[in-house]
């Protein structure tokens, strides 16, 4: 079930990450964001990932923590990257 948890906030972290760039800021929030909404973001999306990490290394201890980390990050990020490209207009 920590599986499921981190993988979750992991992706939570990285669509805060991906609203912070500007090219996907049309796609998952519908409106240009400013400057400080922008920096809340990418604090925002670094705490989760970093949250995950302190998860993972709770759970598995530190070595196996960091490696089950790291799969954790490659399947959210694989999971955004196809949520970003399945709802990018045409």
């Amino acid at each position: 079930m920590i599986h499921v948890l981190v993988i979750a906030v992991c992706a939570m972290g990285f669509l805060a990450l991906a609203a912070a760039q500007k090219r996907h800021q049309r796609d998952l929030v519908r409106r240009t964001l400013t400057a400080r909404e922008i920096r809340a973001a990418r604090t925002g999306g670094a705490a989760l990932l970093t949250f995950a990490l302190v998860l993972d290394s709770r759970a598995f201890g530190l070595a196996l923590g960091l490696l089950t980390w790291t799969g954790h990050l490659a399947l959210a990020a694989g999971a955004i990257v196809a949520l970003l490209v399945v709802r990018k207009p045409a």
